[in-house]
């Protein structure tokens, strides 16, 4: 019964209640009170060739228009991405995330695994609604993460 968990948590930690605040409550949900702008997608496809994208991408709105511009640099810290892979599109395949098949110029396929370190700077946003540019951050995921990472103003 949810009752009794929380009078056997309110009365097992007074000191962490004070610590944590209703943070340490375990049925305290935060309520996050932000304005979606818009989705902005960073196309990583300059991480095949060796070199530093600058690139002012579009902000699109929940309404399909471009809200503003979001300034980004992305390039290639670490890692190679090879010239030839063996192809398949399945989608058991192409979701894995330990190895690459790849063929050597003997026509073996050997196998690798995948390392590529990349650098995304987000600069600035631009064009903004004034009525949306008060403490703007961005949150981005890359394919492999569970969670979004935050980028404070």
């Amino acid at each position: 019964d949810m009752r009794d968990l929380y009078q056997e948590w309110k009365e097992k930690i007074p000191e962490a209640k004070r610590l944590y605040g209703k943070r340490g409550d375990p049925f305290y949900e935060a309520q996050e009170n932000h304005n979606l702008i818009g989705v902005a997608n960073v196309f990583l496809e300059c991480l095949f060739y060796d070199v530093k994208l600058q690139y002012a991408v579009p902000i699109i709105s929940q309404q399909g228009e471009v809200a503003g511009r979001l300034h980004v640099e992305v390039m290639r810290v670490t890692g190679t991405v090879p010239e030839r892979v063996v192809e398949d599109d399945s989608s058991e395949n192409s979701s894995e995330g330990g190895s690459l098949e790849v063929v050597d110029s003997s026509g073996e396929v050997i196998h690798r695994v995948r390392k590529l370190t990349c650098r995304v700077k987000i600069k600035e946003a631009t064009g903004l609604p004034l009525n949306l540019s008060n403490f703007v951050f961005c949150q981005y995921t890359f394919w492999d993460q569970c969670e979004s990472t935050v980028a404070a103003p």
